[in-house]
């Protein structure tokens, strides 16, 4: 339902500063018990909904909510409601990849995937035409790589992805050609 507007007496309520948010993880999936809730919003949420951006963990997570009435002064929290949260979502496709030629290799670099629960990216290369993509590394930690196996004279295309840490994978970015002189 909607707020009320008046108090039991009839009065009209004060305008209320926001709302507080409460989280707590009730079951991960090692089925470790509920802690506390612990605030998730330092500033009140100003309407009527909540974004929470920090669900990286899978399990069944509680949220309660308190209306601010004034700076120090909350409601009662509301009913707690559980849901069960399991990421399946692939991180961001890595943005704005640039090759470079270096002395003894390729030199890559490409935008960093700003994903909380970022693990690593995977490398693609292919060098004729027609051939498929193929992964030069795995397990890259960084936003750059160096490929030391590049042959001068050769054409190459290269491509990235990015992988969380449940092993979700975004799709390789479109293909940057370069001919490594």
């Amino acid at each position: 339902g909607s707020r009320p507007q008046a108090d039991t007496e009839g009065r009209p309520l004060p305008a209320l500063l926001g709302y507080r948010v409460y989280r707590r993880i009730a079951r991960e999936g090692g089925g470790r018990a509920a802690g506390p809730f612990v605030r998730l919003n330092a500033e009140p949420a100003k309407g009527e909904f909540y974004h929470d951006e920090d669900t990286g963990t899978d399990g069944e997570y509680e949220y309660r909510v308190a209306a601010m009435l004034e700076e120090r002064v909350e409601s009662a929290p509301s009913e707690a409601v559980r849901l069960r949260i399991e990421d399946t979502f692939a991180p961001d496709v890595p943005a704005n990849l640039v090759t470079f030629n270096a002395k003894d290799h390729v030199f890559l670099t490409w935008e960093a995937v700003p994903d909380r629960d970022l693990d690593h990216y995977v490398v693609y290369r292919r060098s004729g035409r027609d051939e498929e993509m193929q992964v030069l590394a795995a397990g890259v930690k960084e936003n750059f790589y160096r490929d030391r196996q590049a042959a001068k004279g050769q054409q190459y295309a290269y491509a990235v992805a990015a992988v969380d840490r449940k092993g979700n994978a975004s799709e390789p970015c479109r293909p940057v050609r370069h001919k490594f002189e």
